[in-house]
């Protein structure tokens, strides 16, 4: 398995992985709906998953002595590697804001507190929930099982951003700033890296199972 990570971090990961990744900077720019930077992690596995194909990666992982099942879960390891460290990203530098004199931001939507980035697990577990089983059924086909994912992906981002505008309760308690309601937050974190890590298993065992049943 560690073969197989490192084999797809030098071979399948996309560079512009680590720009994506980089976007997480976004953070510092005020009035800025931060549900978006969480899309560009769901872009990378595009962009990863496309390097693969185009560089004929499964006409080379094929004959290691690998089982199926090990090929698909350092795939899906990685891209959720990718996915937490965008959001360590996101909440480190967040973190350094007040540091930088740049507390009082005019927030777009969902500020970025703990119940963010609750909600950021959540949608990343939907589209990998998604993405991964039906880009299994054909590795070849990249750009579907994509714009299949991004459909409820986007559709949870921006119920995100819209929620603290138009319900009083979420506007007041999980989309507050500071300390406030900091039980509430901490719950939806839990229940978010909860769902995240469960999908995650689900994904895997899911994807390893079509996976196996396509005739390669």
């Amino acid at each position: 398995m560690k073969t197989l990570i490192a084999k797809e971090l030098q071979l399948v990961l996309h560079p512009a992985t680590v720009v994506f990744v980089a976007l997480g900077l976004l953070v510092l720019i005020p009035s800025w709906p931060y549900t978006v930077i969480l899309f560009y992690a769901c872009l990378s596995v595009f962009f990863n998953t496309l390097n693969a194909r185009e560089t004929h990666d499964m006409d080379y992982t094929f004959p290691l002595p690998v089982s199926r099942s090990d090929m698909v879960s350092a795939r899906v390891l990685v891209v959720v590697g990718v996915e937490v460290v965008l959001v360590a990203v996101m909440f480190l530098v967040s973190l350094a804001r007040p540091v930088l004199g740049m507390s009082d931001f005019v927030v777009v939507g969902m500020p970025l507190n703990l119940a963010f980035f609750g909600f950021a697990f959540v949608i990343f577990a939907l589209f990998n929930a998604v993405f991964f089983p039906l880009y299994y059924r054909d590795t070849m086909k990249v750009g579907f099982p994509f714009l299949v994912a991004c459909v409820p992906t986007v559709v949870v981002g921006l119920a995100l951003e819209v929620a603290p505008h138009v319900v009083p309760l979420f506007r007041d308690c999980l989309a507050a700033a500071g300390s406030e309601c900091l039980v509430a937050k901490a719950i939806v974190l839990a229940v978010g890296i909860a769902v995240f890590i469960g999908a995650t298993m689900v994904t895997l065992r899911v994807s390893q199972k079509v996976f196996s049943r396509v005739d390669m």
